[in-house]
């Protein structure tokens, strides 16, 4: 069988869509960035403030363009946005180059984040894809921002 007779009314049946080779090598960025910035404070820094911006934009698109037909889609939504709006404190503190942000108080916000931390983050990129349009993407960019921040820095100190 040749490839031309894979062709049908002039369409290709073998097409690629753009969207997933941008997906693909979006994944292949995600499993390589945190090994890249790994010890290099200014570098995690900036990625918590595009996860910041990320989070900051999710949450204007998700209250601008409620969800009209899914009550449980829009409910995930708004909890993974407040569980990642929640999140940036504690990432804050972890990068905190001050001893005084090493409080006590900050010690116990952090705790959910050092025990949890990885199982909350995954389940955060998973139910981040069920929200529409572009809340998704916001969502989905800032909670694989804060995964890529989190396996970057290795074990926490709280």
């Amino acid at each position: 069988m040749s490839f031309t007779s894979l062709r049908t009314k002039g369409e290709a049946l073998l097409r690629v869509r753009p969207a997933f080779v941008l997906a693909c090598v979006g994944f292949l960025i995600a499993i390589t960035l945190p090994d890249m910035i790994a010890g290099r404070p200014v570098l995690q820094r900036a990625m918590l403030v595009l996860a910041t911006i990320a989070v900051g934009t999710s949450w204007v698109l998700l209250l601008k363009h409620p969800e009209p037909n899914s009550r449980w889609r829009a409910l995930l939504s708004l909890a993974t946005a407040a569980y990642l709006t929640a999140s940036i404190p504690a990432f804050f503190f972890e990068l905190s180059p001050w001893k005084w942000l090493r409080h006590p108080g900050a010690s116990a916000y952090v705790r959910p984040w050092v025990h949890w931390g990885y199982a909350l983050m995954g389940l955060s990129i998973l139910i981040s894809f069920c929200s529409r349009g572009r809340a998704r993407v916001a969502l989905v960019v800032g909670s694989i921002a804060l995964a890529t921040l989190m396996y970057s820095m290795g074990r926490w100190l709280f």
